[in-house]
């Protein structure tokens, strides 16, 4: 009988740790975020190498977008006009460490490459058919934290 307690109290104490993770990075998510970078990646379809390049912004050319802890992500697109604004929900999947970001990527998951305290790294690939060739592209958004009010 004792074996079945110790059993199950370490299943519970495992179940509450495996869950930590998961919730830190929801709650890692949550915030303002405003665009600094992107990096525009694909295959060169004459010599079948990755070729990309990276596209830094100023504060003026870039969006800002917001996390919010009940799962919906607002997009400020231009950040000097509060008008310029959509919404739509968002969810995170512990499995695969991918966020479901509608309101930025056409693709149904984007892989969360990096995140810290200040920076959110995502990365989405896809491939589309141009002729005869296939060509992979790479679209890698970098975001930094904010700490500013909503627009």
């Amino acid at each position: 009988m004792k074996k079945y307690l110790f059993l199950l109290s370490a299943m519970c104490a495992l179940t509450f740790i495996g869950c930590s993770d998961d919730s830190e990075t929801e709650k890692a998510l949550v915030g303002n975020w405003l665009l600094t970078a992107e990096w525009d990646g694909w295959v060169n379809p004459d010599t079948g190498k990755e070729e990309g390049e990276l596209d830094p912004y100023t504060y003026d050319e870039a969006f800002i977008l917001i996390l919010d802890k009940d799962g919906m992500a607002t997009c400020y697109w231009d950040t000097s006009d509060p008008n310029d604004v959509d919404s739509a929900p968002y969810s995170y999947d512990s499995s695969t460490n991918t966020i479901y970001l509608p309101i930025l990527y056409d693709s149904d998951r984007v892989v969360i490459e990096s995140l810290t305290d200040d920076q959110l790294i995502l990365k989405c690939k896809y491939s589309t058919s141009i002729g005869d060739s296939g060509e992979g592209f790479e679209d890698v958004t970098i975001v930094e934290k904010q700490f500013f009010s909503r627009m």
